[in-house]
C-alpha cells in the first residue's frame, strides 16, 4: 500500500524527486535480507512480510530532521538503513518509510594529534582504516566486516570484535555525536554540544551517550545518528602489499613489527588464566578465539592441515579453541619484550602450539583478519549457502561466559541428526576477550542451515528460544540482540531494566515513530 499523496509530496520536496521512490522493484529491495527467512510470516522468504512505503534518500541531518517531521505529522513510521549488514535494518511493519543513508558517506574530518575520526553513517570501516593507515592510526573495526557502517556499529547496535582486547568495545570508542532524535529535534552529545568540537562523548554534566546506544544498541529504535566522532589508535604498520584476486587476496606478508601467534588449551581455565595474565602485562592488539570447526571454515589456508569431517571415518576435530592473537610493537626492543612475555605465559599455562602455526601463508590471513576483519563474510557465508545460526551472544566475566557456552551446549545435543549442520555434533562458538581479559565475549553459533529446508528453519527457530528462553529463565543470560518480545520476557529476570527502556522510549520518541520492533514499545 503505497502512502497517502500528500506526505509523500512533502517528503520529494525535502530530498528532490530523484532522492525518492515507492517503485514497487526499489521498495522490495529493501525487504531482502539475509536470515529473513527467519521472521515469521515469510513463510521461508528471503523477503520481510513488508514493504516499506516509501525510500527516500537524504543528504544532511537537516533533511533528515524534516523528513522525521513530516513522519510525526503524518504518524508514519522511520528507520535509518546504511550498509544494510543485519535483519534489523528492514522494515517491521506496512509503509514504513525507509531513510537510506546512501549520500552520507563522508570522512569529515582526520584530527591526526587528537586521534579522532568525524564521520557519517555510511563510511565503511574499510574506508576509515585506509585513511588512518595513511597516518599511522587505525580505528576499531567490528567483526561484521570492513564493508559495514562505522556509525552503526559504534552508535547503534553491536559492534563486537578481535580489536577489542586493546582498544574496548565498539561503544567505547564513540566520541561527540549528532543525534536526530525521533521527534525531529537534533541533540548533540558530549563536548559537540558545548560548541567546544568533537572529542569528547561526555558532558559537561549528565552524559547520554548510555541512552543514545546502552550495551547492544537501539537498531533503529530511538532517532537516527548522522554524524559522529570515532577514536582513532596507534598503528606501528606499514601495511603490507595485497595479492590475488577479490575475494581471496591475502597479505604476501606480514609487516615485521607486526606478529601473530596461534595456540589452543585443552583446560578452559588455563585459558582464562592466559586471558587475565596477558592483559594484565598489558600485551597484544587483537585477539580472537574460534572453536575448530569454526575456525577450519574461517581460514580456508589451514585446511590442508584442519578439515572438518563430513565423511564417516574422518579425523574428528579437537574440542579446543584456536587463539589467535596479534602483537603490534612500536620497536624490536618493545617486541622482544612482549614476546619473551608471551612464551612465559604460554608456557606456564600449559599452552599447545598446532602445527600450523608457522605457515607464512596462515599467518598472512590471520594479520589479514585483523586489519581488514572480513574473514568471516569472506569464507563462512561462502561455504553456508545459507546463514550462520546464532544462537545467543553475550557479554560477561570469563567463568561466566563459559557457563553459558555449557548450558546451551546441553540443549543443543537435542537437535543433533535434525537437519542443522553440526548442531549437537561440534562446537561452533566464537569468543572475544575484551578489555585486556576482564570481560569476553561469546556468539554462540551453532552451525549453519539451509534457508531452502523449512524443517531446517523450524529447528533453529525452536532452538532458538530454547536455548535463550531457558537460560533467561537461569538468570545467566541478558536478551541482547533479540527483539521487544526477548526485553519483556529478559527485563523482569534482570532488574526490570526494560521498565527503563520503556521510560527512555516514551519520553524520547512521543509519537511511536522510530522503529520499536528491535527496541522496545513504550506501552
Amino acid at each position: 500500500m503505497a502512502l497517502d499523496r500528500e506526505p509523500y509530496k512533502l517528503l520529494e520536496n525535502i530530498v528532490g524527486p530523484e532522492n525518492i521512490s515507492e517503485e514497487p522493484a526499489i521498495l522490495d529491495s529493501y525487504s531482502y535480507y539475509l536470515m529473513a527467512e527467519l521472521r515469521k510470516g515469510t513463510d521461508g522468504s528471503r523477503f520481510l512480510p513488508y514493504r516499506p512505503g516509501a525510500v527516500v534518500i537524504p543528504g544532511s541531518a537537516e533533511e533528515v530532521r524534516d523528513v522525521i517531521k513530516v513522519c510525526n505529522r503524518f504518524k508514519l513510521k522511520a528507520k535509518a538503513h546504511s550498509t544494510g549488514q543485519g535483519l534489523f535494518g528492514g522494515p517491521s511493519e506496512e509503509d514504513m518509510v525507509i531513510l537510506d543513508m546512501v549520500r552520507m558517506d563522508r570522512i569529515l574530518e582526520i584530527d591526526e594529534k587528537n586521534r579522532y575520526a568525524v564521520i557519517e553513517p555510511c563510511v565503511t570501516f574499510n574506508q576509515l582504516s585506509a585513511e588512518a593507515f595513511k597516518l599511522g592510526l587505525m580505528c576499531y573495526m567490528s567483526g561484521a566486516g570492513s564493508h559495514t557502517s562505522v556509525l552503526a556499529s559504534h552508535c547503534t547496535g553491536m559492534g563486537m570484535g578481535a580489536l577489542a582486547w586493546s582498544m574496548g568495545v565498539a561503544e567505547m570508542n564513540v566520541l561527540g555525536v549528532e543525534w536526530v532524535l525521533p521527534t525531529g529535534d537534533i541533540l548533540r552529545l558530549g563536548s559537540l554540544g558545548s560548541g567546544c568540537g568533537w572529542f569528547c562523548g561526555d558532558g559537561p554534566g549528565p552524559s547520554l551517550r548510555g541512552v543514545m546506544r546502552g550495551d547492544m544498541g537501539t537498531f533503529g529504535g530511538l532517532g537516527i545518528i548522522t554524524k559522529c566522532a570515532v577514536k582513532l589508535h596507534y598503528y606501528p604498520g606499514p601495511v603490507a602489499p595485497i595479492e590475488g584476486a577479490f575475494p581471496e587476496f591475502r597479505f604476501s606478508e606480514v609487516p615485521e613489527n607486526i606478529k601473530v601467534f596461534t595456540f589452543t588449551y585443552e583446560e578452559r581455565e588455563k585459558q582464562i588464566e592466559s586471558f587475565l595474565r596477558l592483559g594484565e602485562a598489558d600485551i597484544g592488539l587483537s585477539w580472537y578465539c574460534l572453536a575448530y570447526p569454526t575456525f577450519a571454515l574461517c581460514f580456508p589456508e589451514v585446511n590442508k592441515y584442519v578439515r572438518i569431517p563430513y565423511e564417516p571415518g574422518d579425523k574428528p576435530l579437537p574440542d579446543e579453541t584456536v587463539n589467535l592473537l596479534a602483537l603490534a610493537c612500536s620497536s624490536p626492543r618493545q617486541m622482544q619484550y612482549e614476546e619473551k612475555v608471551l612464551e612465559k605465559v604460554l608456557t606456564e599455562t600449559g599452552a599447545k602450539i598446532p602445527s600450523f602455526a608457522d605457515d607464512p601463508i596462515f599467518k598472512a590471513a590471520v594479520f589479514r583478519s585483523v586489519v581488514r576483519t572480513d574473514f568471516f563474510y569472506h569464507h563462512v557465508r561462502k561455504y553456508s549457502g545459507g546463514f550462520w545460526a546464532q544462537l545467543n551472544d553475550n557479554i560477561s566475566s570469563p567463568d561466566a561466559i563459559m557457563e553459558v557456552r555449557d548450558r546451551a551446549k546441553e540443549i543443543e545435543k537435542k537437535y543433533a541428526g535434525r537437519g542443522l549442520s553440526g548442531i549437537g555434533t561440534y562446537d561452533w562458538h566464537a569468543l572475544q576477550p575484551y578489555d585486556h581479559g576482564h570481560t569476553q565475549y561469546i556468539d554462540g553459533s551453532t552451525g549453519v542451515y539451509d534457508p531452502s529446508y523449512p524443517e531446517t528453519i523450524s529447528d533453529y527457530l525452536a532452538l532458538f528460544k530454547e536455548v535463550n528462553f531457558g537460560l533467561m529463565q537461569q538468570g545467566i543470560v541478558p536478551p541482547g540482540l533479540g527483539s521487544k518480545v526477548a526485553h519483556e520476557r529478559g527485563g523482569h529476570l534482570l532488574c526490570n531494566y526494560h521498565l527503563w527502556q520503556k521510560k527512555i522510549k516514551k519520553a524520547f520518541d512521543t509519537n511511536c515513530v522510530s522503529d520499536a520492533f528491535y527496541y522496545i514499545d513504550p506501552e
